[in-house]
């Protein structure tokens, strides 16, 4: 609490310059410096310094304040710096620190270590601040940062300030708990700290001033700051000059980065830009080797790489600034960004997100490729995203393309759209009936046939026309002259909260509506590689049970349960399963429940089931 308590030997945040006082800050520090370890990282103009120096001046803790330049990289001149921090609490502990030099082996650490020990008394707190740590890069010095934290006393707590990650190994005190963390959201000023700051200024702004400020500078103190000094020198009463703050960080960013940066980093910073996912992974690929990544890390406020995320992260100031030099690349460099992205999503099944990019780089066979592996029940959002893109594509992709007209009604299929899909349907059979056969338009009036009989399948609860069996026959028809499975569009079936969805009073329509579905699974299971295998005997088993035949539901379930398997129908494998656990709750078989659960459980590893979560939390859910 007394600032006789703070030592350093740079002069940091003087008396006479205006300091906002932010308790969010002080607590979470506090909080944070019973660690054995804190770091502070965000870039430049974060106010990592500021906020870090009124917390130790006020904290009740002998702190040494350690400023790190760039010459400390070598050993001696770090040691110099260290030992004349701690002189001015010790001079006697500093000259015997001076005397072993720097702790380069393990006999001269263990001396360190003993001095320090004997110096430091156990009823006192001591802080070591070490400021601007991503100027060290040197692994001896790293390497004693390190170890003389991981050994420290009880007593003593580091503070690490850095625009980086720092280059020491942290993730073992963090996963013991010695490690507190303070990151940039951390530092970002609340909307009602941005407003305390003007009002410190002498400024009174309407509400809406204050959000646009918050909103434009996402809380980087720099540019609320920036925002304070444009208002200070416009005439009283004149609020337009907030809308500079953009200029002059935009100015900022052409003055600090792009005229410092080299060539090759300021392209490879407008390439980031066409993309969302900035994992190392793609940035790496990106780079080739030309050393950038290096280059990026020292950026600082404006680029920020999350080792926990692996990823990196552009303040979206920049980001406007970056997208509005994209003009600069050619048309190959941006297709080479895009692909390089669509194949790291797609390998780390990011589907939807590989459409998008395929999409752009407008090579749509990969397009089709994957859209045909995605699930037939699609959610409309994923729907509307896909719609938007077939949309924007060229119309002659559609008229010389039939595998694209067909994608583009399963999509309408996702969406519900289904008058629209099957008048689709109808017009492409036409066209491709009328044409002399080929294995591509046999193998096309397949799949034209079997979301035929899909749409009749979905709708049939409200229709009641069960007609669409045919479709299903022709489809079946058109793979055997192909001669057999015609992989592709699904080879799973995903289901709703029930299989007998029959929107009906009258008598018998559940048994039409099953008699239906068991004609319509031996041709799609011999066509479509075991899709809906077991689903027949599935619906009987739910009519069974809520008639409450729990016998022949339990049959059937099993029944279901051990063709589902066969042929890797994960959905209805899991609809079995939580029938039959509720058929044995109500039996009282409580080791067949145990068993079934555990069934159910085995079933979240599989990475083929994409409903796997929500199926075990549902069934878990039930029973618990």
């Amino acid at each position: 609490m007394r600032d006789d308590l703070f030592y350093s030997n740079i002069p940091i945040a003087p008396e006479n310059q205006f300091c906002l006082e932010r308790p969010k800050i002080y607590d979470l520090l506090e909080k944070a410096s019973r660690s054995s370890l804190v770091t502070v990282i965000a870039g430049t103009g974060y106010g990592k310094t500021r906020s870090v120096s009124a917390f130790v001046r006020k904290h009740n803790a002998i702190s040494v304040w350690i400023q790190l330049f760039e010459r400390n990289n070598l050993s001696w001149s770090f040691w110099g710096n260290f030992c004349q921090a701690v002189g001015f609490i010790s001079s006697d502990t500093a000259a015997k620190l001076r005397e072993i030099g720097f702790p380069d082996s393990d006999q001269k650490f263990d001396r360190y270590l003993r001095i320090a020990q004997k110096h430091i008394l156990p009823k006192l707190r001591y802080m070591f601040v070490y400021d601007d740590f991503h100027l060290i890069r040197e692994p001896a010095v790293l390497r004693f940062v390190e170890r003389s934290i991981v050994r420290s006393l009880p007593n003593v707590s580091s503070i690490l300030i850095s625009r980086t990650e720092p280059g020491i190994n942290t993730i073992p005190m963090l996963s013991k708990g010695f490690l507190s963390r303070i990151t940039e959201d951390d530092l970002r000023f609340t909307q009602e700290e941005t407003r305390e700051y003007f009002r410190s200024q002498w400024f009174d702004l309407p509400s809406s001033a204050y959000d646009d400020v918050h909103r434009d500078t996402e809380g980087w103190a720099l540019g609320v700051h920036l925002a304070a000094l444009a208002l200070k020198n416009s005439p009283p009463g004149e609020t337009q000059a907030l809308s500079s703050v953009k200029k002059n960080i935009v100015s900022l960013i052409e003055t600090d980065v792009v005229s410092v940066v080299s060539e090759d980093l300021r392209k490879f910073l407008i390439k980031i830009s066409l993309i969302d996912h900035l994992s190392m992974d793609i940035l790496a690929g990106l780079a080739e080797g030309t050393g950038v990544l290096e280059e990026l890390a020292r950026i600082g406020s404006f680029v920020r790489y999350d080792p926990y995320l692996h990823t990196w992260r552009v303040h979206h100031l920049f980001l406007e600034y970056l997208n509005g030099r994209q003009g600069e690349l050619s048309e190959g460099e941006r297709q080479d960004v895009y692909v390089k992205a669509a194949r790291w999503c797609a390998e780390n099944n990011l589907k939807v997100d590989a459409l998008g990019y395929y999409a752009k780089a407008e090579i749509y066979e990969k397009f089709f490729d994957i859209l045909y592996s995605l699930p037939l029940t699609l959610p409309k959002s994923v729907g509307q995203f896909l719609m938007e893109i077939l949309d924007r594509a060229p119309k002659s992709l559609f008229t010389e393309n039939t595998e694209a007209s067909l994608a583009r009604m399963r999509v309408l299929i996702a969406l519900e759209r289904f008058e629209e899909a099957a008048a689709g349907l109808k017009a492409l059979i036409a066209v491709l009936e009328a044409r002399p056969p080929s294995d591509g338009d046999i193998y096309m009036l397949s799949h034209c046939h079997f979301n035929m009989g899909l749409i009749g399948f979905v709708t049939c609860g409200n229709t009641r026309d069960y007609s669409y069996v045919s479709h299903f026959e022709r489809a079946y028809y058109y793979c055997r002259k192909i001669g057999g499975d015609s992989k592709g569009l699904a080879n799973v079936v995903m289901l709703s909260s029930y299989l007998c969805r029959v929107n009906a009073v009258e008598r018998g329509e559940i048994e039409r509506y099953i008699a239906a579905l068991e004609a319509t699974v031996p041709l799609a299971l011999s066509s479509y590689g075991g899709i809906s295998y077991g689903m027949d005997d599935l619906a009987w088993a739910e009519l069974a049970f809520f008639r409450n035949e729990q016998d022949r539901a339990e049959q059937m379930a099993y029944q279901a349960l051990f063709k589902a398997q066969e042929k890797n129908q994960y959905d209805i494998m899991g609809k079995a399963l939580f029938y039959l656990v509720r058929i044995n709750i109500a039996n009282g078989n409580i080791e067949k429940v145990e068993e079934l659960l555990k069934r159910a459980r085995a079933l979240l590893d599989n990475e083929l089931y994409p409903n796997r979560q929500i199926f075990y939390d549902i069934v878990t859910g039930w029973f618990y």
